[in-house]
């Protein structure tokens, strides 16, 4: 049976000057008057553990600063699994360690890059609680609040916002970013109005801020994304149905939203940030895809029988084909553009899943309108043959003699 044996080894206070009296007495120094200071070194608690069968057991030592130091090689690695290790054992079996505090924020950006929001937001939240400086306490409910939002706790992150916008002393970039995470929450919340108002406020601010050369800003270019995603969303949520002048609206409508969808990206791929490039170029290519989607689901009259409805679908795709093959083609624009500035991301990722899956479909539709178009040429043909008359059949009878 393992036996574990578990040692914290607090505080060494090693006195120099008393270690000198040691090894100089045998000289016939003098000892040092008691009201003399004595140096000392302090060295971080280290903790001994010992695992392993009776009698062979293992020992194994733990610190805290080569826990930290650990860490942070792994995230400099981006192994973003062993750094939430090294530093979740350092804030567990150091919690009064001088790198604790720091750990928990580290930590929190570990879970981050791992898109596991919830378990950030809890760590930089204990870390504004533990924090002693202005300066952590701002770092922390600004990587807190980015981390409510995308852990979907809109309400709370939106009252964290309200609440730094009201605070004295923010620079200009921190109220850029409190007006984006804020419009952000509110276009999770579908309030559209107020979500674009937020986004122009931020790109008013870093405009003002960089003297209207925005080149690079991560802020600049998701203001741009975000709105891009209010008109997105928009076009999304018009339907398209019946009686046809109803039709008509709706579709002017879905149109005006798609191309201010579609501004708002080419705004954002402007900036020429690349992460929100690759972003841009993501939602660029979604835009047009599900333009064709929305299209497809319209409504059509109900005396149409099961026959006119396959006919019906296949005109409207053969109609729509060229929507695809534009998303495609942003969609393979976004992919070179990202191999070329070295990015590999999410969003990398998903473009090229779509992608694939894009083309596969464009091939499918292409199979089905052939076969569509032959159908139909065979038909046409047959209507436009010359009808065949019928010989004339000679009569049959009987001759009389010499004739």
């Amino acid at each position: 049976m393992a036996a574990m044996v578990s040692t914290q080894v607090m505080l060494y206070r090693v006195t120099i000057l008393g270690v000198a009296v040691l090894l100089l007495s045998a000289c016939g120094a003098s000892k040092p008057r008691p009201d003399e200071e004595t140096p000392v070194i302090e060295m971080e608690p280290m903790v001994l553990e010992a695992s392993g069968p009776d009698g062979d057991q293992t020992v194994r030592t733990y610190d805290a600063q080569s826990l930290f130091d650990a860490g942070r090689v792994a995230i400099g690695a981006e192994r973003y699994d062993e750094c939430v290790t090294q530093f979740g054992e350092l804030v567990n079996r150091f919690p009064e360690s001088r790198f604790a505090h720091a750990s928990l924020y580290n930590r929190g950006l570990c879970y981050e890059e791992l898109r596991q929001h919830s378990m950030a937001a809890v760590h930089f939240q204990r870390y504004m609680e533990l924090a002693k400086t202005t300066k952590d306490l701002r770092d922390g409910e600004f990587r807190w609040g980015y981390n409510l939002v995308e852990s979907g706790s809109y309400t709370e992150a939106m009252l964290l916002y309200e609440r730094l916008l009201k605070t004295e002393g923010l620079g200009e970039f921190d109220l850029a970013e409190c007006y984006l995470r804020r419009g952000v929450a509110q276009l999770k919340l579908q309030r559209f109005s107020e979500a674009e108002r937020d986004f122009k406020r931020t790109m008013k601010i870093v405009e003002t801020a960089m003297k209207g050369d925005v080149t690079g800003s991560d802020l600049a270019a998701e203001a741009h994304y975000r709105r891009g995603q209010v008109y997105f969303e928009l076009n999304k949520n018009v339907g398209l149905k019946l009686p046809l002048e109803r039709m008509k609206t709706d579709l002017a409508a879905k149109s005006r939203f798609f191309r201010q969808s579609q501004s708002s990206f080419i705004d954002s791929l402007n900036v020429r940030n690349a992460y929100w490039a690759t972003a841009s170029g993501l939602q660029l290519g979604s835009l047009y895809e599900q333009f064709y989607l929305d299209v497809l689901k319209a409504e059509f009259p109900d005396d149409f029988d099961e026959s006119t409805r396959e006919v019906y679908f296949l005109e409207l795709k053969k109609y729509l084909q060229p929507l695809l093959k534009q998303s495609v083609s942003i969609y393979e624009k976004s992919i070179t553009m990202s191999s070329r500035l070295g990015t590999s991301n999410h969003w990398v990722t998903e473009t090229e899943s779509r992608l694939n899956k894009l083309r596969s479909l464009i091939e499918e539709n292409a199979r089905a309108i052939k076969a569509m178009d032959d159908a139909a040429a065979v038909e046409d043909a047959v209507k436009k043959a010359p009808k065949k008359t019928r010989p004339k059949r000679r009569r049959r009878r009987a001759k009389n003699a010499g004739g």
